[in-house]
């Protein structure tokens, strides 16, 4: 099999899984390439890729719901899927979280909602928490799970990695989460959409390496010189920012 598997990752966690799902599947002897959708041009994706038998969407799930920057990537898909008919229909979904998935299965279908595409597998893994507030200080120097919550991701991932095979159904995480995740939206939309008001960079910390801005998934961080640097109202709160600065100079007030 060929699988074509486009993610999103902030802090790193889900980077984390989709390399872990990749090597199971490699292992098993498919095919898989990987596509970051932050600099992802879906037609020229597609045009290059041909005879695929799986297509996946990876991501972290943040308050309830599934990141913006995500979500203009599954629209790029379906304009740019309309030119290939013969793709798999069938398509995965990979979320990592840090509590519950309050935005699930229902959500999700809704992003293909009037074109041929339908869900088979729908996977949450539990990830460390890298929410909205933690001090720099406390990031962990690198995006890897515990053991504990290594060995529960990599159970999850072997049983997707056979749903991929077989095309068979594998939906998870209903609950009375998904119910109280309307709420949790409807609440911390705008909270998360404002969060590039909060941010800060401590300039007797930063040395000016200029990795906030090179690694910026929607270019949202930019050097204002004397002044430091701004943050725009692109910021998707991934907090790749916080966790990948080496200084650890930056912080959400």
């Amino acid at each position: 099999m060929k699988i074509l598997l486009f993610y999103f990752s902030g802090a790193g966690y889900t980077r984390w899984t989709v390399n872990r799902l990749s090597g199971l599947l490699i292992q098993n002897g498919h095919s898989v390439h990987l596509e970051a959708v932050e600099n992802c041009d879906m037609a020229e994706v597609l045009q290059r890729e041909d005879m695929i038998d799986a297509i996946g969407f990876a991501q972290p799930i943040y308050a309830a719901d599934i990141p913006r920057i995500m979500r203009r990537a599954i629209g790029a898909f379906l304009i740019a899927a309309a030119a290939y008919p013969a793709l798999p229909t069938k398509v995965f979904f990979l979320n990592t979280y840090a509590y519950v998935n309050g935005s699930g299965y229902p959500e999700a279908k809704k992003l293909f909602a009037d074109s041929p595409f339908q869900i088979h597998a729908y996977v949450n893994v539990k990830m460390p928490n890298s929410a909205i507030g933690k001090h720099p200080d406390d990031c962990p120097k690198s995006a890897v799970p515990g053991e504990a919550l290594g060995a529960l991701a990599l159970a999850k991932l072997v049983r997707l990695a056979k749903s991929i095979e077989s095309g068979g159904r594998l939906i998870d995480g209903f609950g009375p989460q998904v119910v109280g995740g309307k709420l949790v939206r409807r609440v911390l939309r705008r909270q998360i959409a404002n969060t590039y008001t909060r941010m800060r960079v401590d300039l007797s910390r930063c040395t000016r390496c200029m990795h906030c801005v090179d690694t910026c998934p929607v270019q949202a961080v930019a050097d204002a010189g004397d002044q430091g640097f701004t943050f725009s109202a692109a910021c998707e709160a991934c907090m790749r920012c916080i966790h990948g600065c080496p200084a650890r100079a930056i912080s959400v007030e």
